[in-house]
């Protein structure tokens, strides 16, 4: 997963969810997760940490 398709991937969630999206952000991570979709969480965390970060919020290690 490139660092473009990790901001696009923020981007989408917060334009879908707005500043909820980061309550969204661990559920999208955890269902590709459990999906197989992602090859570890540490990816999934990245995209979660681009929504907080866009949302002014610190990083969220609750995953």
């Amino acid at each position: 997963m490139a660092i473009s398709d990790v901001e696009r991937a923020a981007d989408e969630l917060i334009a879908r969810y707005g500043r909820d999206a980061s309550r969204f952000a661990e559920d999208w991570a955890r269902e590709l997760g459990e999906a197989g979709l992602i090859p570890d969480e540490s990816r999934a965390l990245l995209v979660l940490s681009a929504v907080e970060r866009r949302l002014g919020r610190a990083t969220a290690t609750r995953m």
